[in-house]
């Protein structure tokens, strides 16, 4: 497994967590609202697994 934070403005996290919802190798999501500073909002972490690692962060990535 893989540990990813991703910190996000909160505008984003929605689409964060739809495409952590999307994939069956996404676990233990987690989001703390508004704890990120430099710049403001929230933090999303969770588990990935080797499987899809690579793919879910790709499109991540592509989220900007």
């Amino acid at each position: 497994m893989y540990h990813i934070r991703v910190a996000s403005p909160m505008d984003s996290t929605t689409e964060i967590l739809g495409v952590l919802g999307a994939s069956t190798g996404a676990v233990n999501v987690t989001v703390l609202s508004g704890p990120a500073r430099f710049p403001d909002g929230d933090i999303v972490e969770c588990d990935l697994s080797p499987e899809v690692a690579n793919e879910v962060i790709h499109r991540l990535r592509e989220l900007g």
